[in-house]
């Protein structure tokens, strides 16, 4: 049997590791720190799910991805923006 999933909802990405080196020197010297790392937004993804060949289920989701910092002072022109669209494929065991 084939599923067809959807999802619309709130996502959180926390940056844990960044380029010491990438530093966006207005941004510093206007605000005295590095850009946030903490990103809200919404995510929307669709897919289809199935049973197709055997007992393993295969699935194709693709997801769209729109966040933003939400939470720093910074005019909007420097803050951070990650608007990203991914496809993923593979196997349930």
């Amino acid at each position: 049997m084939n599923e067809i999933v959807r999802g619309v909802g709130i996502s959180n990405k926390i940056i844990v590791s960044q380029n010491k080196n990438f530093r966006i020197d207005e941004y510093y010297s206007r605000y005295g720190k590095s850009i946030n790392s903490l990103l809200t937004g919404v995510i929307v993804t669709t897919g289809i799910e199935g049973n197709w060949f055997g007992k393993h289920t295969f699935f194709v989701h693709v997801n769209y991805e729109y966040l933003v910092d939400l939470i720093s002072n910074a005019d909007p022109t420097l803050r951070l923006l990650n608007n990203q669209f991914s496809f993923q494929t593979g196997m349930y065991f």
